[in-house]
Formats: C-alpha cells, sequence, structure tokens
C-alpha cells in the first residue's frame, strides 16, 4: 500500500500480507500502524510518543512471538 499526500509524493509505503488483512486483530494493529505512521509524516507526534508507540510496537512483537 502507499499513501501519498496531494503532490503525489509517497507518504508512507507498507506491504501487507492476507492474513493481516483477514485477523481482526491483525487488522487493527495494521490500521493503529498506518494511522501512527502517517501523524510521524506530518510531524504531528512529539519524539517522545514516537519512542512510546515504538516500545509498545516491539512489546507486542514479543508477546506474539511467544
Amino acid at each position: 500500500m502507499t499513501l501519498k499526500n496531494a503532490l503525489g509524493a509517497i507518504v508512507v509505503e507498507r506491504e501487507f500480507n492476507q492474513v493481516q488483512l483477514t485477523d481482526k486483530r491483525q487488522l487493527t494493529d495494521v490500521v493503529d500502524g498506518l494511522h501512527r505512521d502517517v501523524l510521524i509524516a506530518e510531524g504531528r507526534l512529539e519524539p517522545c510518543v514516537i519512542a512510546a508507540l515504538r516500545n509498545v510496537a516491539q512489546e507486542k512483537a514479543f508477546d506474539s512471538a511467544r
């Protein structure tokens, strides 16, 4: 998926697999991640918030790997 701004510049580019789009929990994570990435790209998140979100994402990845 590629999201572009009004000028056609790429803002966010991501690849997803079928499971991420069909599993409700994973789809929620996809949408949350896209929302976060757009906010970051627009400069609407403070660096401390970005760091906190990364920590949460890493914890989710760790928990799902167990």
